[in-house]
C-alpha cells in the first residue's frame, strides 16, 4: 500500500502551540502518550477534528497526550485514508480505537447550499472538476488579481 501523505515523520503539536498551528486539510492524527499511540484517526479537517476531541475530552487527554498529524498529499482519496487507518489501527492496537477503522462519515463539499458527495476512490479535486467548480473556482480567482 503507497502511503497517502508525502515523506518525511508526522508533525507534532501541543496545546502550547496554539490551534492556529493546525492546517484545516484532510489528514490523519494520533494522540501520543507515554506508551505510544492512545488513539488515531483521519478526519476531512485536522484543526476541526482536534478542536472536537479536546472539547468533548473522550479520547484526547490534556497533560497526558500530545498530538502527531499529516497532511494527506494533493489527489489522496478518501478510501486510501480509510485503507491507511485500517493497517495502523492493526499495526498499533491503539488502546482507546473501539473499532478497525474505516468507518468515518465520508466528507462533502457545500457550494451555494448545496451538498456534493465525494465519490470512492475520487478526490476533492476530482470532483471539483466532475462538477466544473475547479474552473469556475479558477476564473473567480483571475477576477481578483486582475
Amino acid at each position: 500500500m503507497s502511503s497517502p501523505f508525502g515523506q518525511g515523520r508526522p508533525k507534532k503539536w501541543e496545546e502550547t502551540d496554539g490551534m492556529s498551528a493546525l492546517p484545516k486539510t484532510w489528514g490523519a492524527y494520533r494522540f501520543k502518550g507515554h506508551d505510544g499511540v492512545d488513539y488515531l484517526g483521519i478526519t476531512s479537517n485536522i484543526y476541526n477534528r482536534i478542536s472536537q476531541h479536546r472539547s468533548v475530552k473522550t479520547y484526547f487527554r490534556s497533560g497526558e497526550h500530545y498530538v502527531e498529524y499529516q497532511e494527506a498529499r494533493v489527489g489522496t482519496t478518501w478510501d486510501e485514508l480509510c485503507s491507511w487507518e485500517k493497517t495502523k489501527i492493526q499495526k498499533h492496537s491503539p488502546n482507546l480505537v473501539t473499532y478497525i477503522g474505516g468507518n468515518g462519515r465520508r466528507p462533502a463539499i457545500q457550494v451555494n447550499g448545496k451538498v456534493i458527495e465525494i465519490a470512492d476512490n475520487e478526490s476533492i479535486e476530482d470532483t471539483l472538476i466532475k462538477h466544473g467548480l475547479f474552473s469556475r473556482m479558477s476564473d473567480f480567482i483571475k477576477s481578483l488579481i486582475r
